[in-house]
């Protein structure tokens, strides 16, 4: 059962892809004929954004974190919007031209900074990011020579844009957690995927929310939310058993309304069920619902008996 909730994790993201053409121009070749380069900008207290352009690969991703670095505490959520999309592989030539629709648009000059592989831009940036959670101007920022990598791993010589932005869901570590639940539910376009889990001698609850989705322009987005340390009956099992045969889940915010999982395993998958209720979650502007009669869900327990 381990290996197979382990497996299960991945996000049934395959219904999403779709051919993605390059909506976006980005001239040039980076400083120091590197194949890439990345700026940051923290333009609000426990906010950053960090805009990475690879043009040897043809792609442009922008990273918005908000919140604690170190990860979501008590009564203080952590959340993430990452955008990626196709972009010309022309070099940049000391200046960057890059549209990423609805989100960012970047026109300025690069140039080497007083730090070893440093980068200094140099021009017009405004972030509009969509769903209208954060928006800014900047005529400044700093970064680095950098080239991007496949967070999901790169299959095949062209990779579908999420690779470039997916990578595991938090909280789940077989060492760490108790009771794990975890469901996928794809709706309007978009892929919604809930987790709720116990970590080992603690009895507070821990909640994921993560959307996939296309955006217009061709441009893949994922949004994140982390909720730590919230009440242990917000997340109930029905036993300490390896396969639990239901539970409850009612997160605090920006989460609202309930759900409950109840078992319909099989021979093949005895940690199968369905996630039925009214769960719902607010991520940076979009609302989404997470739980319904569609809704594939699997409850396990790593540590039998905790």
């Amino acid at each position: 059962m381990r290996g197979g909730l382990k497996g299960s994790i991945a996000v049934l993201m395959a219904a999403l892809v779709c051919a993605a053409t390059a909506p976006v121009a980005a001239a040039v070749e980076a400083p120091q004929e590197q194949e890439g380069v990345f700026l940051e900008l923290r333009p609000r207290k426990q906010t950053r954004v960090i805009v990475s352009v690879n043009v040897t690969l043809g792609v442009a991703v922008v990273d918005t974190e908000m919140g604690s670095l170190d990860g979501a505490r008590r009564h203080r959520p952590r959340g993430e919007v990452e955008y990626a999309v196709r972009i010309s592989k022309a070099p940049l030539a000391g200046h960057l031209d890059l549209k990423v629709p609805g989100v960012l648009s970047i026109d300025g000059e690069l140039a080497p900074s007083g730090s070893e592989d440093g980068v200094e831009f140099n021009g017009s940036l405004r972030f509009t990011g969509k769903g209208g959670y954060l928006s800014f101007d900047a005529t400044h920022a700093t970064g680095g020579n950098g080239s991007l990598a496949c967070e999901a791993g790169c299959l095949g010589p062209h990779p579908n844009l999420f690779a470039y932005i997916e990578n595991d869901v938090p909280f789940v570590d077989s060492n760490h957690n108790t009771q794990v639940l975890h469901s996928e539910l794809k709706s309007h376009g978009r892929v919604g995927v809930f987790q709720a889990a116990h970590w080992l001698d603690d009895p507070r609850s821990n909640f994921t929310a993560r959307v996939l989705e296309w955006l217009p322009g061709n441009v893949a987005a994922i949004r994140t939310i982390e909720v730590a340390g919230a009440a242990g009956s917000e997340f109930k099992s029905s036993s300490k058993a390896e396969h639990p045969r239901w539970a409850t889940v009612r997160p605090p915010g920006p989460f609202s309304g309930r759900a409950t999982y109840r078992k319909v395993a099989t021979i093949r998958s005895p940690a199968s069920g369905k996630l039925t209720g009214s769960l719902a979650v607010d991520i940076f502007g979009v609302k989404v619902r997470l739980a319904g009669a569609r809704a594939k869900a699997l409850l396990g327990n790593f540590n039998p008996g905790f």
